[in-house]
């Protein structure tokens, strides 16, 4: 799944998950904190501000690249217009 979509996860969520879980021995804090250092999931920071969509999002004249839309642009299982 982090290789085919942008994965965000704010700092507050890596802390709790990551650091607080290592801590607690969990196994999958592991795993996260890997996708993280390895930039297959990425901390932001979630003040205030909401981040813009061209902030977060790939560009989208790549057709095909971090969208989850099917065939035409649409969502899979959408019906046709």
């Amino acid at each position: 799944m982090v290789r085919a979509f942008a994965v965000l996860i704010p700092e507050a969520v890596y802390r709790e998950a990551v650091v607080e879980g290592k801590a607690h021995g969990y196994e999958d804090a592991l795993v996260l904190e890997r996708n993280v250092q390895a930039r297959r999931i990425r901390v932001v920071n979630a003040g205030d501000e909401p981040l813009g969509a061209e902030a977060v999002l790939p560009d989208r004249n790549r057709r095909g690249h971090g969208t989850s839309t099917g065939p035409g642009g649409r969502l899979p299982g959408a019906p046709s217009p």
